[in-house]
């Protein structure tokens, strides 16, 4: 393992994973790069060999979730940091809707990055550490014409003030001792969720 630490990132193989991945190894991880198409993959792994791995995934699928999580920590150690990327989008048109398409993008989405933690969470607990980020979208907060369908959550102030909307779900993980941080640059911008425990 670096000095750094392990990250497991999703949807790696492409657009802001694969950036990040190249970010992180050149900040000194060991980055476990995750995605469906193994050669994206390779050629990603290929611009850093000693710090970035390809480890194939379908994040539908739960047990490979588990799989994968496991197969990383064998080879580079345990999980510091998990980022939960993967999602698929594109232009929707309500003339032109299909509920199996829709059905099919929430299971990436939302289902693969649940699959995500339900593979790293149990591991960090037991060690009382790690971290977990999610990648998510300002069409969580409002609603873009002609984009992908997404649910929106909470209540408006949550919207508009994404820590007050975190509030109860903070409180549940803080009787679990862990915390639960969230950030939204200029409000609407992104927001990323990271929950880490405490090591004492």
């Amino acid at each position: 393992m670096s000095a750094r630490g392990v990250v497991w990132i999703t949807g790696a193989s492409s657009g802001i994973g694969a950036a990040l991945a190249l970010e992180m190894a050149a900040h000194g991880w060991q980055v476990a790069a995750s995605g469906r198409d193994s050669k994206r993959l390779q050629a990603l792994c290929a611009q850093a060999p000693d710090a970035i791995h390809s480890f194939v995934l379908e994040v539908t699928d739960a047990a490979a979730n588990e799989a994968t999580a496991a197969a990383i920590e064998a080879t580079l150690g345990p999980i510091d940091l998990a980022v939960f990327n993967a999602g698929v989008g594109s232009r929707f048109a309500i003339d032109r809707f299909d509920a199996a398409d829709v059905q099919s993008r929430m299971q990436v989405n939302y289902g693969g990055t649940v699959n995500g933690i339900g593979a790293v969470l149990p591991r960090m607990r037991e060690r009382r550490h790690g971290h977990i980020a999610l990648t998510a979208s300002v069409a969580g907060f409002r609603g873009m014409p002609g984009s992908a369908l997404f649910v929106q959550g909470g209540d408006d102030r949550a919207r508009r003030e994404p820590q007050a909307g975190s509030g109860r779900l903070r409180d549940r993980y803080q009787r679990d001792h862990a915390r639960l941080r969230t950030h939204a640059a200029d409000r609407q911008e992104s927001v990323s969720h990271a929950v880490h425990h405490r090591s004492g």
